[in-house]
This record gives structure tokens, C-alpha cells and sequence, in this order.
């Protein structure tokens, strides 16, 4: 055995003692959160070779070039704190080990271990103090990437929300009848035909208690106009109708609360039963039954003649209270009217839709009791002459303005009124272009006034009269009533009034095709010491009116009291929301990873910790779950990835080398003894 022998043994000797040092590191790690195994990479000190095929090539001593950790990851274990977290992938948590002056994160580190927890000011924290970094919330709840900061358990309680959107869906059961004759009142059940309740908040967040009522009215017809006219028999076509009807004549409008504008039924076809009876198939193959009705408004019984179809509707009157205090319906404006003695019709503006059939009417020369028997738009009978701009109405019409369309016969198209006098209870009107031909067509003012029929007539002449149309379509308590309650303070009206046609909301016919919401608004001022105020729209789109079982279907709304928090916890993308005792939660970060080109070039500094270096690079910021990053595990621990099986066999393998390297070296020195002691 030469000397050099004894070189190379001890170069075995401190690569197996290094190498036993890896391992023992590994092994005493071995429960360490989110630890990652080193493994020792060997390589030859000294090689000699004269060329490559040379069988004389040795390889001189042993030594550890460096350690690499398994980037593997560890098993994921389930814990009961809410702030553990472990990274399912690729990534590192980034901490901060100070914040500058405006509390921002400085000198960061970054870790595989997600045991955290929060310091005296509600920070999240790890083990050595350090801080987590996140991407803060912005107020509407998204995340601001563009900025780090350390996330906070913030224990400030949820301020109230005052309810802006509220959802009442409800079945009104259509086989019950109606009893549009009879005031409302909510202390007497006879008088609506269903009910239902929903927890509302105001300005501050103080809950209190909207009770909806549901009065069934009397039927009125929707007309429903073929595309095509005369419609062909059993061919699929389109229908258009108008969900917001106009009252016409003594009939009443059909729904308030439905989107205003045409409306179509599409891929729908009609063929005949009998008569004038039809039967209507929607794009969905439901049906309707409706009347064929001629050009004149006559039962049309063949299909030629008919120039729309009309269908009945289940109309529903909706009333509410707050708090037991009546909730007012739209505003039933009074108005501006121009009458002479003993006429039935008198004309206001601007035009009133809220102006129903039924209403109670009251003024100078109104006779005590007079109701609205009938609400048209301001139409009149004119005369002209052939090619003359101006026509004339009696009895004076204050309603019509300058600016409004005019149609008639002899009247070109985009004809407006240009001016209006009026003299001696004969109002002049000057058009804006001239008439083509004589005659006294009935004109058409549209946009502005309309005519309202009474039920008695005026008993003296009026000019300017303020009228004052009380309630919807019934005036609520009668005066007196014992039960009137806030009603002789708060007029009690109807808030709107719903329409369905074959059990579905007439906005949800028009669905086949998108359809449109049919809402109420609500405006009202809760009673007490201090009263607040409260303005929301209900939507009604997905009530019915099928002939089942009263049910409320969905009711839900958007306010909330105050409310103070309860828990915190994080999604997979890392999100930690803030869970509050209303059931709400909001966003108050996002967790922040960080992930290395070359994480083996990253420096460790104890404490299961690492920084970076110029053979890691600067580090690569994201969330879990996007791009390369893993996803994240709450109330989770990732353990260590050490195979203590293997890490033990090797140790033993390794300290055989050991002892091997080691005799090797006592041999040589046995053998320097021998010839030193022959030498002296």
C-alpha cells in the first residue's frame, strides 16, 4: 500500500463524515414543517488517464461537492388551527422581517412552513416573528396586485347596509276570487288574497319588518298582435305585446309593476278551435287560449279577418306595510284640469299613469264621491281645411303643448304642434305642417295630457282646478274606519299592480325571448324616535299565479344590520375572507408566493428559512393557484419530505464506508510506523 493510499482514504473518510453529517441533518429534521432532505452530491478529487481506452485510469479520493434538497413535496397534514397553511406545488410563503414608516414590508425571507399566527396587533406572523405578506383588498373586495403589505385579522365589526335590491317570489294561488270591490286593509284577511313578510334595513343597519299583500282584481284582456297580418294557421311566427297596457276606455291598465315596451312571443303559432277560440303555441310548448278579434274589435271567426288575439289576464293589486305603518304607493299627483259645467271629461297634465280606474276624485265643483271611470290619452276631434296649418278644439284643451306629435287624417307624418291659443273656451292649434285635405279627422296628441272620465258630472265650471286622486285603484280605509290606524296620515295605495297570463308573470311570457324585470319601487320613512329613510326595488319577475298551493318561492334581499365578526379563514387561492355573524363575509387579502428559477441557490438562515442570492435570482410574485404556483390547503401542514427508511439505511451504508476509510487510514499509519522504527 503506497502513502497515496492513505491520501485517498482519508479523502473517503471526510466525504463519509460529511455525508453522515447530511444524513443526521435530515433525520433530526425529520418532523420539521415543510423541511426539505438534502442529499450529498459526490465527486472523484483527482482523476489520471493517458487517453480514454486506458485500463491503468485511476480516480483519486473522495469528497461532497455539494448538498442539494428534494424539492419534492411533503405529506399534507390536517390541523386545527385556522391560520396553517400549506402550499400544494411549487412556491414559498414570502415574510417580512420589518415594515418601513408606512407600515409596508421590508427584507423579505421566504419558507415552505405555513405555521402562523397573529402577534399583539392582529398580524399574521410565523415562528420567528417574522410577518406574511400579502396583496391588500381593495374596498370592493378585489385584490390589488400591484402592491404588498402584511395581512391583518382586522376584528372591526361590519357596518349595516341599507337595503337598495330585494327579491319577493311567490305562487298566488289563481283558483281563489277576486274581490276587487272591497278596501284594503291589512288587519282584515278578507280583504287580500295573500301575504307575505321579508326583513328590510334602513340607513343605519336597523332591521325592520315588510309585509307584502297580494288583493286579486278583476280580469282585463292583453292584446297579443300577430307579425303578420292576417296570421296563418299552425305557422310558426312572432307576436309582439305590450305588458304595460294602457287603460283604454272603462278598462283598467293591465299591469303597472311590468317593463314598459313591445315585448315578443317567438317561434309561436296559433290554430283555430271553434269560433272565435283559438289556441296559442309558445316556442315552449305550453299554450294559451285566446279570442280572434277583426280591424273593428269584432270575434273574428275566421282567421282572415283577425287582426289580434286577445287573452285574459289574473291581475293582483300589491299593498305593503312597514312596521305595521302603511307603505304609500307611487305619487298620485294632483293635477292641473280645465272643465265647463255639467261635462264628465276633464283633461290634466302632465299625464298621470298612476291615475287608475276606481280612484276617488275630489276638487272645486266635484261632486263628493265622484270616481275615475275611465282614462284615455288626449285625443279630440279637430276640424280643417285642405292645406290648412291650424285646427281647433272645443272645449278648451290646457293639455296639449307645444312640441307634442300629432297623427290624424289629412295630417302628414312627424306632424308637431307648433302653437296654442285659445279664446272663448276654443282652443287654436297651429301645426307644423299643413293639412292635405279637409275634413275633421280625430288628432292624437301624444306625450303630453290625458282625459279623465268621472262617475258623476262636474257641478260648476273649473278653471285651473286642483284635483287630488286619492289611493290606487280603491282609496283603502274608509274615513272613520276603526282599524284606519296611520291611514288618515299615510294615504294607503296600491304600490303597483301585477298581471299574468296562463299562471306566469306577463314580463316571464315575453321570457321565451329574454324578457324583461318587473319591479315595485318602494319609498317610505320608518316610524319612531328617530325615523330613517328607506328606498328599495323589489323584483317580482319569477312570481306566478298558477292554481296550487300559495308558497313564497325566494325571498331575499340585499341590506344587513351591523355585524360583528366571527372567524376567518382562507380559499385554495389563498384568500382570506372574514366571516361575519350575518352569514356575510368580506375580502381582506390575498396571500402572497414567491417562486425561484433555481430555489437551490436560495441561502438558508436558519429558522426554516431562506433568502435570496444571485444564483437564485429575484423571485417571481403570484397567488396559489395560478401559473405556476400550487394551490393552498387551509388548517393544513406540509411535513417534512425526509424518508427516515431511507435516510437510516443510508446512514448505515455510510458509516460502513466510514469505518472502511478509516482502517485504511490506520493501516497507513501502522505501516509509517514500521519503517520509521526499521529507519532508526
Amino acid at each position: 500500500m503506497s502513502f497515496g493510499d492513505a491520501g485517498v482514504g482519508l479523502s473517503a473518510l471526510q466525504a463519509a463524515s460529511e455525508a453522515i453529517d447530511t444524513i443526521s441533518n435530515n433525520i433530526a429534521n425529520a418532523q420539521t414543517v415543510g423541511y426539505k432532505a438534502g442529499t450529498a452530491i459526490f465527486s472523484d478529487e483527482f482523476f489520471r488517464a493517458t487517453d480514454p481506452a486506458n485500463p491503468n485510469r485511476t480516480g483519486m479520493g473522495t469528497a461532497i461537492t455539494q448538498v442539494v434538497r428534494s424539492q419534492t413535496n411533503g405529506t399534507i397534514v390536517a390541523t386545527s388551527n385556522p391560520l396553517d397553511l400549506a402550499i400544494g406545488g411549487l412556491g414559498m410563503f414570502t415574510t417580512a422581517t420589518s415594515l418601513n414608516t408606512n407600515g409596508s414590508p421590508t427584507a423579505f425571507q421566504y419558507t415552505r412552513n405555513g405555521q402562523f399566527g397573529v402577534d399583539n396587533q392582529n398580524r399574521i406572523v410565523n415562528s420567528n416573528g417574522n410577518y406574511l405578506v400579502g396583496f391588500p383588498a381593495n374596498p370592493d373586495g378585489t385584490i390589488n396586485k400591484a402592491a404588498s403589505s402584511v395581512l391583518t385579522l382586522d376584528q372591526s365589526p361590519l357596518p349595516g347596509a341599507q337595503t337598495r335590491n330585494s327579491t319577493i317570489n311567490i305562487n298566488l294561488d289563481d283558483s281563489q276570487p277576486a274581490i276587487p270591490s272591497t278596501p284594503f286593509s291589512p288587519l282584515n284577511s278578507s280583504t287580500y288574497t295573500q301575504s307575505t313578510s321579508q326583513v328590510i334595513y334602513d340607513t343605519t343597519g336597523v332591521s325592520h319588518t315588510l309585509n307584502v299583500y297580494y288583493q286579486k282584481d278583476s280580469s282585463v284582456p292583453l292584446t297579443i298582435t300577430p307579425a303578420v297580418i292576417p296570421p296563418i294557421a299552425g305557422q310558426s311566427a312572432s307576436f309582439s305585446y305590450d305588458a304595460n297596457q294602457a287603460a283604454t276606455g272603462s278598462q283598467a291598465q293591465v299591469a303597472t309593476t311590468a317593463s314598459s315596451g313591445s315585448q315578443l312571443l317567438q317561434n309561436a303559432s296559433v290554430t283555430q278551435v271553434a269560433g272565435s277560440t283559438y289556441l296559442m303555441t309558445l316556442a315552449d310548448k305550453s299554450t294559451l287560449t285566446v279570442t280572434g278579434v277583426d280591424a273593428s274589435g269584432n270575434a273574428a271567426t275566421d282567421i282572415k279577418n283577425v287582426a289580434n288575439f286577445q287573452v285574459n289576464t289574473s291581475r293582483y293589486s300589491v299593498y305593503a306595510t312597514i312596521d305595521g305603518s302603511p307603505v304609500p304607493g307611487p305619487a298620485l299627483t294632483t293635477a292641473t284640469a280645465s272643465a265647463s259645467a255639467g261635462v264628465q271629461s276633464l283633461t290634466f297634465s302632465p299625464a298621470n299613469s298612476a291615475i287608475l280606474l276606481g280612484q276617488t276624485v275630489s276638487g272645486a265643483g266635484i261632486s263628493a264621491g265622484t270616481t275615475v271611470t275611465g282614462v284615455v290619452p288626449a285625443t279630440t276631434a279637430a276640424t280643417t281645411s285642405s292645406g290648412s296649418p291650424t285646427v281647433t278644439i272645443s272645449p278648451a284643451n290646457l293639455a296639449i303643448a307645444i312640441g307634442q306629435s300629432v297623427s290624424g287624417t289629412g295630417i302628414p307624418p312627424r306632424t308637431t304642434v307648433s302653437a296654442v291659443s285659445t279664446t272663448g273656451g276654443v282652443t287654436t292649434v297651429t301645426l307644423s305642417g299643413n293639412a292635405t285635405s279637409g275634413g275633421t279627422p280625430s288628432l292624437s296628441f301624444v306625450g303630453t295630457g290625458n282625459y279623465v272620465s268621472l262617475s258623476a258630472v262636474t257641478t260648476s265650471a273649473l278653471s285651473n282646478t286642483t284635483l287630488s286622486f286619492s289611493g290606487g285603484p280603491f282609496s283603502g280605509y274608509p274615513a272613520g274606519d276603526a282599524n284606519s290606524y296611520a291611514i288618515n296620515s299615510v294615504a294607503q295605495s296600491a304600490l303597483g299592480t301585477m298581471a299574468f297570463v296562463g299562471g306566469r308573470n306577463i314580463d316571464n311570457l315575453g321570457g321565451l325571448a329574454g324578457g324583461e324585470n318587473s319591479t315595485i319601487n318602494i319609498s317610505a320613512t320608518t316610524a319612531g324616535a328617530t325615523p330613517n329613510n328607506l328606498a328599495f326595488v323589489i323584483n317580482t319577475t319569477g312570481n306566478t299565479a298558477y292554481a296550487g298551493s300559495s308558497q313564497t318561492l325566494t325571498n331575499s334581499q340585499d341590506g344587513a344590520p351591523l355585524s360583528q365578526l366571527t372567524s376567518y379563514s382562507f380559499d385554495n387561492t389563498g384568500t382570506l375572507k372574514a366571516v361575519y355573524s350575518n352569514g356575510q363575509s368580506k375580502t381582506m387579502g390575498q396571500v402572497q408566493l414567491a417562486y425561484f428559477n433555481d430555489d437551490a441557490g436560495l441561502i438558508p438562515i436558519g429558522g426554516n428559512s431562506y433568502e435570496q442570492s444571485a444564483i437564485s435570482g429575484s423571485p417571481i410574485m403570484g397567488v396559489a393557484a395560478q401559473g405556476v404556483f400550487g394551490s393552498l390547503k387551509a388548517q393544513s401542514l406540509e411535513q417534512s419530505n425526509v424518508d427516515l427508511t431511507g435516510q437510516l439505511v443510508l446512514l448505515m451504508t455510510m458509516q460502513r464506508q466510514y469505518s472502511a476509510a478509516s482502517q485504511v487510514v490506520k493501516t497507513s499509519q501502522t505501516i509509517e510506523d514500521d519503517v520509521l522504527n526499521k529507519l532508526t
